[in-house]
């Protein structure tokens, strides 16, 4: 897809999202010359790094409270960054986080290295951006057009926030589930009635969310392509896709790879389980009919 920028500079832009962090914090040495401690692309550093165990994790990071979630760490980010610039390698970069996004965003280790990444990019000022840097490449599947990334930071903060947004999203996609049973029993619909849901950057933007329904799925021998008609824009690749399915089967989701020109659909080739399929659907509203008490009573209703 992006072919005509192999060999050149041009800049683009993509999407992604966290699949896990690690279970303890280890930070390293930064050794990038004349680094500023911060990941921001705007301070014109040297991006060439290498990494020096510290050889001792941190403690897990603290879990804030769910009142913290917005709490903005720009102020903090930038006062450490002052400080940092006093002597060479007197700071660090914290690891690591695992970013899924498209093979075709992020194809080799050298754009890794040139990339840089934007977590909490959630308002148009940015308020609240974290920066990240690609420290390598987990895992690579071209046939879902798949990447995963390992993502390291000069703020530590980021790491106590991920823990808590992974917390809260674990929460809400199982109230999504029994919510999707409860509206397709209020009206009506069959259980082949399935949604889509996008999360993506378009255009290098603030996150947006797109909405729309399933329109056709194609099995193949280890996945199953999936169609659906939510929005999407240049930019978006490589963003979470979430369907009913994939709310429960597939944590936490699918990734958004292109658009399909005959069909006019848009395409994941990153899911594992049919949302046309009844009896896939039925494996995910089956155990939640003999739980009921165990969820909250403040469901919300899609």
């Amino acid at each position: 897809m992006y072919k005509n920028y192999i060999g050149t500079s041009s800049r683009r832009n993509g999407s992604g999202f966290i699949g896990s962090v690690d279970e303890q914090l280890f930070k390293f040495k930064c050794k990038r010359e004349g680094c500023c401690g911060s990941d921001d692309p705007d301070s014109n550093m040297n991006r060439s790094f290498s990494f020096e165990d510290s050889s001792e994790p941190l403690p897990v990071p603290t879990v804030y409270s769910r009142c913290l979630s917005d709490t903005s760490t720009a102020s903090a980010s930038s006062s450490r960054s002052t400080r940092d610039t006093d002597s060479y390698a007197s700071h660090y970069f914290y690891g690591g986080v695992y970013v899924n996004t498209n093979k075709h965003v992020i194809f080799d280790k050298f754009e890794a290295e040139s990339a840089c990444v934007y977590f909490f990019f959630n308002t148009p000022d940015k308020t609240g951006v974290i920066h990240g840097h690609v420290a390598s490449l987990i895992g690579v599947s071209p046939n879902h057009d798949r990447v995963t990334l390992h993502v390291v930071s000069h703020d530590q903060k980021l790491f106590n926030l991920i823990n808590l947004h992974l917390k809260n999203a674990r929460s809400s996609y199982t109230q999504m589930v029994r919510s999707t049973h409860m509206s397709q029993q209020i009206h009506g619909y069959g259980k082949d009635h399935s949604w889509a849901v996008i999360i993506s950057h378009p255009h290098g933007l603030a996150k947006t969310i797109t909405c729309g329904r399933v329109r056709r799925e194609t099995p193949e021998a280890k996945y199953v392509v999936k169609y659906y008609d939510a929005a999407t824009c240049p930019g978006s690749s490589g963003g979470l896709v979430i369907t009913p399915s994939l709310l429960q089967l597939q944590w936490p989701g699918a990734v958004h790879s292109c658009s399909d020109i005959a069909s006019g659909f848009n395409v994941s080739f990153d899911s594992r389980f049919p949302d046309l399929d009844v009896k896939v659907i039925s494996r995910i509203h089956k155990p939640l009919l003999g739980r009921k008490d165990s969820f909250p009573d403040n469901i919300f209703s899609l």
